[in-house]
């Protein structure tokens, strides 16, 4: 008996050494705990979920504050976990934004591991008066900013990545349906996106947890981002901070940092808590939409419980050897910043589907992404590849780069109304190469018509031969030109590249791309040097030198955009081929008088 007694008594002063009694939840009012009144050796308790809803306390010990550890007045609060239930885990990805009390009072939110590979559970809190600023800007701010796109890259820019923390960050643990956390971490590192917060992971899901509501929405209660839900989920999952009426804060940081936004806010449950020395995460599902997240700072990212973001429908049909599967239906958020993702996620899980598709393809992806602008048409989307994965992946490159680039352009933001897509697949490959041009003659008189053969060879090594016959169109004059035989990029790429730049709006930007060529059509053009201007989306070829200059103080006069260009294409015919068409040849001849 005495023996027990001491044992009580042993435990009663662990508990109460700090000045802190463990609570099972959080402190329905607290009042804010001041950085500067936080001293090393204090005693506190985190609140997270580990696992369902349920919010259950951390022990934590501060060892001190970092000052302006994350800018000039952004002190970081650094503590230790110290509770059996994160004896393996420490602090984990998804944990971000869980509430930190100090003598019942809110102190800051867990935000930060000191390093990788941190073994006694070292982490950093974000002060609760930075979260709160982020908190006032979010109910100050009466539209969606225009932030920058970390997709679109300039001509002649190369991709920096941003320099090393002074400490890691929790990530945000980021799930997509169809798609496993190394494939979308692929994706996001092949958009330019490794430089954000998000941890790729495996499974999780949006909207068919019923049973989640507004009211889990507490602190310590884990919530969900939402990019995009229905049968697709993009969804990224941390933990509420504080909560006053129908606002939040959450994270203890943002997730790209972009200021204002609109992304769904979502309830989540926890399926379980992965450990890890080198990257410990949550795994989650999240429940239907209940309000806005609308705020993306560096401390917090802000929302509201109420009115959902502005949304956009998708529709994707699957056809895999010849057979259909389901159509995917459902809805993704608008924001700039966040569209060219979501396409490429969107179309990505598609061609990944079940577990029909191998490594060997025959993939074309077409449709359609419509504006609610009127006057901008809808950006047509045709991508045909085949080969190996690399050939898939490279496809999806090239289906989302004008997504990519017309979301990164100084033009006011169109938002999409809605996303059609569908995606046909073959387990064989399709895909032709240019190997050689012949002609008949080398030197041809005005108005004569010339011969051409165009070799082909298939990837596993058969040929075919295409032949055309080519009247030389009557404007062609006397001197050298050249029969060019080409797959449909080796001429989108130049014409994209010479027009673009002096593009002014979002219309002639739809407009220029969709003048693409298809990929799997053979090509043949006659065509010749001859300096010419681009001026807005109009092309001025042939230009004579007096009025080249002219046209070029024109545009400058009149604050049109303008750029130079260098050939003229005067004839251009194609062929249908059972694949892509890749490579090009070309031919140079002569017209003699």
């Amino acid at each position: 008996m005495r023996r027990r007694r001491l044992l009580l008594l042993a435990a009663l002063l662990c508990l109460t050494a700090g000045g802190l009694r463990a609570q099972e939840s959080p402190p329905a009012a607290a009042s804010i705990l001041p950085v500067k009144e936080i001293r090393p050796g204090m005693r506190g308790v985190a609140y997270t979920v580990l696992q369902g809803t349920e919010v259950v306390p951390i022990q934590v010990e501060i060892m001190g504050v970092a000052e302006n550890a994350m800018g000039p007045g952004l002190d970081l609060i650094i503590g230790k976990l110290v509770d059996p239930k994160t004896a393996v885990c420490g602090a984990v990805h998804g944990m971000s934004g869980s509430p930190l009390y100090i003598d019942g009072k809110l102190a800051g939110a867990l935000s930060r591991r000191l390093t990788t590979f941190e073994k006694d559970a070292q982490c950093g809190f974000t002060p609760i008066e930075s979260m709160l600023q982020v908190g006032e800007m979010a109910s100050s701010a009466s539209a969606m900013a225009a932030p920058f796109s970390p997709f679109h890259l300039a001509k002649g820019d190369t991709l920096v990545e941003p320099p090393a923390p002074r400490f890691e960050t929790l990530g945000v643990p980021f799930s997509a349906t169809g798609l496993s956390g190394q494939a979308l971490g692929e994706l996001w590192r092949a958009l330019g996106f490794s430089g954000s917060g998000f941890i790729p992971v495996s499974a999780g899901g949006s909207g068919s947890l019923a049973r989640l509501s507004g009211a889990e929405l507490k602190p310590g209660g884990a919530v969900s981002a939402v990019l995009m839900s229905g049968d697709l989920n993009v969804v990224g999952t941390g933990t509420v901070t504080t909560r006053t009426g129908n606002r939040l804060l959450a994270f203890g940081h943002g997730m790209q940092e972009a200021g204002a936004s609109a992304w769904g806010l979502a309830p989540a449950e926890i399926i379980t808590t992965i450990p890890s020395y080198a990257e410990a995460f949550k795994m989650s599902n999240a429940g239907p939409l209940v309000g806005t997240v609308d705020q993306d700072r560096l401390c917090a990212i802000a929302g509201k419980v109420g009115p959902l973001p502005p949304l956009a429908d998708y529709r994707i049909e699957i056809v895999h050897n010849g057979k259909a599967s389901p159509t995917l239906k459902g809805r993704f958020v608008t924001d700039k910043n966040t569209v060219p993702l979501l396409v490429a996620t969107a179309a990505a899980a598609a061609m990944q589907d079940s577990n029909r598709v191998g490594r060997t393809l025959f993939l074309h992806v077409s449709g359609e992404l419509r504006f609610r602008d009127s006057a901008v048409p809808p950006l047509k989307m045709d991508e045909i590849a085949s080969g190996e994965d690399f050939e898939a992946r490279k496809a999806l490159m090239t289906l989302v780069e004008p997504v990519e680039i017309f979301y990164g352009q100084p033009w006011p933001v169109v938002p999409p109304a809605s996303l059609t897509l569908r995606v046909e697949t073959a387990e064989e490959v399709r895909a032709w190469t240019v190997e050689e041009t012949r002609v008949d003659k080398r030197s041809v008189d005005p108005r004569g018509t010339l011969g051409v053969d165009v070799v082909l060879r298939e990837r596993y090594g058969n040929r075919q031969v295409r032949h055309f016959d080519v009247a030389l169109p009557p404007a062609l004059k006397q001197g050298p030109f050249r029969i060019r035989a080409s797959g449909a990029m080796g001429l989108d790429l130049p014409a994209i590249s010479d027009t673009a730049p002096a593009i002014e709006d979002a219309a002639q930007y739809v407009a220029l791309f969709n003048r693409r060529h298809r990929a799997d059509r053979l090509y043949l053009q006659i065509v010749s040097d001859a300096p010419g201007r681009v001026v807005g989306d109009r092309q001025l070829p042939a230009l004579p030198p007096s009025v080249l200059s002219v046209t070029g103080r024109d545009a400058a006069a009149s604050g049109a955009k303008t750029v130079s260009m260098g050939e003229q294409v005067w004839y251009e015919t194609s062929a249908e081929m059972p694949g892509v068409v890749g490579g090009q040849q070309s031919v140079f001849l002569d017209i003699h008088s």
